[in-house]
């Protein structure tokens, strides 16, 4: 009851004096995308042309989870997209809430109620660890908002989304295909020479040959790339024998060592913008090595 109260103040009014009003479409589209998810032709029987009623009359009577919390997810997005970008005067008129204030509601009742699941750009995440979830997965998804980083936030959005689904094997593609892709952003912003068919094990040896990431670092950071067991192609839902070993709890432990990785990546990026590696003089030997950067912030050490 709550969550289609917080809905109803971020979507509004199906009606206004008779006629359809400004964010009715919005329930249109919603009800039209969960029936042909779920298969059906009206999500309840028996109910008017008012999608809003239809929308919360079977939210609050479906047991299908998944199916509701794809309603949830939907509408949030609508509200945290379409109606705040028309934030204009007839709009207003019809929403009761500004669409933070109706996220951030959300959330705050599901952390509240014990319930593991977060709204965050615009998807529907599960929650295992609050503190992970706070401190690893929101600030990898906000560095990852800019344009140059897009396919890498799509595939870790992807990543959560399969997690949340129980598609584990995908899950941990798509964590792959992040760090590929953000290795492949920050190479093009640098002016590496990579290819696109570069693995991001060759990737992360193309950041040490230019003194992105220091040698003594890169053991550790491609375990995280390729973990074992995960070929080079990415995993299929129909991978061979082996595959489905990996249990949620290490399909947990994937997304957030590949925030952590993410993290590491943009800040770096973000820290050290000549791409020179530091380089320290060590004793008699006249030898030199290359370390991290003291000033960075890195979250996966």
């Amino acid at each position: 009851m709550q969550t289609v109260q917080i809905i109803d103040d971020g979507l509004g009014e199906y009606w206004h004096r008779g006629n359809y009003s400004p964010t009715a479409k919005y329930y249109d589209a919603i009800v039209k995308a969960l029936c042909r998810e779920i298969g059906v032709h009206k999500l309840v029987e028996n109910t008017s042309s008012d999608k809003r009623d239809e929308l919360f009359v079977w939210m609050q009577a479906t047991d299908d989870i998944d199916a509701w919390l794809d309603a949830v997810e939907l509408s949030l997005t609508a509200i945290d997209t379409t109606v705040r970008s028309r934030s204009n005067l007839p709009y207003r008129t019809h929403v009761r809430r500004p669409p933070d204030d109706v996220i951030n509601e959300f959330n705050a009742r599901m952390q509240e109620s014990g319930i593991g699941y977060r709204y965050l750009s615009q998807k529907i995440i599960r929650v295992d660890s609050e503190h992970i979830h706070d401190t690893l997965i929101v600030p990898a998804l906000s560095l990852l908002e800019g344009p140059a980083y897009s396919d890498a936030n799509q595939n870790y959005r992807n990543a959560h989304e399969a997690y949340r689904r129980g598609r584990l094997e995908d899950c941990l593609s798509h964590c792959r295909l992040a760090i590929e892709n953000t290795l492949r952003a920050i190479a093009r912003q640098r002016g590496w020479t990579a290819r696109e068919s570069d693995p991001p094990g060759r990737l992360l040896q193309i950041a040490v040959e230019a003194g992105f990431i220091a040698p003594s670092v890169l053991p550790f950071l491609g375990a995280l790339a390729a973990p074992a067991g995960l070929p080079a192609a990415g995993l299929r839902p129909d991978a061979g024998s082996g595959m489905r070993e990996f249990g949620r709890p290490f399909a947990a432990f994937q997304l957030h060592q590949t925030a952590a990785m993410l993290l590491y990546l943009a800040e770096h990026h973000v820290a050290e913008p000549s791409g020179e590696p530091a380089v320290v003089r060590l004793g008699s030997s006249g030898q030199d090595t290359l370390r991290p950067p003291q000033h960075g912030k890195v979250l996966c050490g």
